[in-house]
């Protein structure tokens, strides 16, 4: 069997094998982007951490939740598909899914790591079903719409708070701080968090997520995500990922043009240094470089891996991130376990003197997490990951979870 009609058949069963791999490649993405953001971060002081922070906002940074995103849309396309075809009430138990995922996300966020991503998405993923009666049209013009959203949403801030005044504007004039209401003991907590006891961390993660909503929110962040949720969303519509042959000019076109005018773009947000806030000229340029290259390299990342997918090596490669991908919960549960364990007091609390080299952490415990999946299916062939059936079993009820 050829990696091609692999795929094909896969197409009709209850996953699509090519997608876990890209669950387990994004999931690789999302490690080493968190490590970088984790509550206990402190500003390297080696000479290579410029170096590797610019790569890092170029080739990584917002990469990945949108292939998340992307991801995201796509299952619900294939629920409602299938749920559809079975003539099921698909609706009522996605709403269940995602009140449950969205407990899940909250503890996670509140209990370990402020930067969860998951609460958001239950959040924003309520809003799909006004769209599963729209047409493909419909759907894409919205994805599309939202995700250039960002842009004169930023321009909006910068009129809203300093008013019509194009002197404000100017890159010589002081940014306007959009968190001066926030309480300005939590970056120094954050920064410290390392040395915190448990009681200390679970009480700043708290204050944190006040930071959290206003810069998720400030942003931008959720007309990206529903935008990459939509354009999953028609993407399973058009059963891209069930028929790539027919699709392959397509795929192609976008991983081209996504690869040369994504890299062109990161390139340019990477060269400004100031992240989006304070608001200001600078912050603006960076909302644009973001907006019109971060999504795009994006779908070129998951365009070029369909492309390997079709060949010999590459199948061989990836299909050995589908256990991984197929238990995607689990593992970023447990990435944020390993965090708490290697950088906090009550742990080894390792990070004061690790600086960039935590990065060497990323592929140790990137295999680890591939062996462990690969180990776990190979104990329960037909069964899911731990996190992933509890969640089964919490939206279904015990029979759900063990059928």
């Amino acid at each position: 069997m050829t990696p091609t009609t692999a795929q094909s058949t896969a197409s009709g069963s209850e996953r699509l094998p090519f997608l876990d791999a890209l669950r387990g490649f994004a999931l690789l993405g999302i490690l080493v982007a968190n490590i970088r953001g984790m509550p206990c971060s402190t500003p390297p002081t080696a000479p290579i951490a410029d170096t590797v922070g610019f790569y890092a906002t170029w080739l990584l940074e917002g990469k990945f939740y949108s292939l998340f995103s992307f991801l995201f849309g796509i299952g619900f396309s294939i629920q409602m598909i299938r749920g559809e075809q079975k003539g099921t009430r698909y609706v009522s138990f996605y709403l269940r899914r995602l009140a449950v995922l969205l407990v899940i996300g909250n503890l996670h966020a509140y209990l370990a790591w402020s930067g969860d991503i998951l609460w958001l998405y239950a959040t924003l993923g309520f809003l799909l079903l006004a769209f599963r009666r729209t047409s493909d049209r419909t759907v894409l013009a919205w994805a599309l719409s939202l995700l250039l959203l960002p842009i004169p949403y930023y321009c909006a801030l910068m009129v809203g708070y300093d008013g019509w005044d194009p002197s404000r504007w100017s890159i010589r004039t002081p940014p306007r701080d959009l968190f001066a209401w926030l309480p300005r003991d939590v970056p120094s907590q954050r920064d410290n968090s390392f040395s915190l006891g448990l009681g200390e961390i679970l009480s700043t993660n708290a204050k944190c997520m006040l930071w959290r909503y206003n810069d998720l929110l400030m942003s931008g962040r959720p007309f990206r995500v529903l935008g990459m949720f939509l354009l999953g969303l028609y993407a399973g519509r058009k059963r891209i990922f069930e028929n790539v042959e027919a699709h392959l000019p397509l795929i192609r076109r976008i991983f081209w043009f996504g690869l040369v005018a994504g890299l062109v773009m990161n390139l340019c947000m990477a060269v400004v240094r100031q992240g989006f806030f304070p608001l200001g000229m600078t912050g603006f340029y960076r909302t644009t470089c973001y907006t019109l290259g971060v999504h795009l390299l994006s779908l070129a990342y998951v365009a070029g891996l369909v492309l390997a997918w079709r060949t010999e090596l590459g199948h061989r490669l990836l299909s050995l991130l589908v256990p991984h991908g197929r238990m995607a919960l689990t593992n970023y549960l447990t990435q944020t376990a390993m965090y708490l364990v290697v950088f906090y007091r009550f742990g080894f609390a390792l990070h004061p003197s690790l600086e960039v080299t935590l990065f060497g952490i990323v592929p140790g415990y990137f295999i680890l997490q591939v062996l462990w999946s690969h180990l776990w299916f190979r104990l329960f062939p037909q069964g899911q990951g731990p996190a992933e059936w509890v969640w089964r079993r919490l939206t279904y009820g015990w029979r759900g979870a063990t059928r």
